[in-house]
């Protein structure tokens, strides 16, 4: 399930709960990786207290109040690129895909 999908659950949930207002529930955007686009909720506990609600990266092991942003993403995600090894120019499509197929092999 995608992000925005779930994060449509999750404020449906938090709302007939009782215990939020439709006000009280913030989308954000961030990037993963600087150029896949990702949504997470902040949520308003109190007048001055918000916590990050990320349900997509909570699945893949994100604590809550964390969210996935830039290079900062899942480890399941990581293994599939050593950054280290980056070149200034990037990485090849091929290759990420061609490591994307043999996880999903697994």
């Amino acid at each position: 399930m995608y992000c925005n999908q779930m994060n449509y659950l999750l404020r449906l949930l938090l709302v007939k709960s009782g215990w939020f207002q439709d006000e009280d529930i913030e989308l954000k955007w961030t990037l993963i990786w600087h150029i896949s686009l990702h949504q997470y909720c902040r949520v308003k506990l109190s007048e001055k207290k918000y916590i990050n609600v990320d349900i997509w990266a909570k699945a893949q092991g994100f604590p809550l109040g964390d969210y996935a942003h830039g290079f900062h993403s899942p480890e399941k995600f990581e293994t599939i690129i050593d950054f280290t090894k980056l070149k200034k120019g990037g990485v090849e499509v091929k290759e990420l895909l061609s490591r994307f197929k043999e996880i999903k092999k697994k």
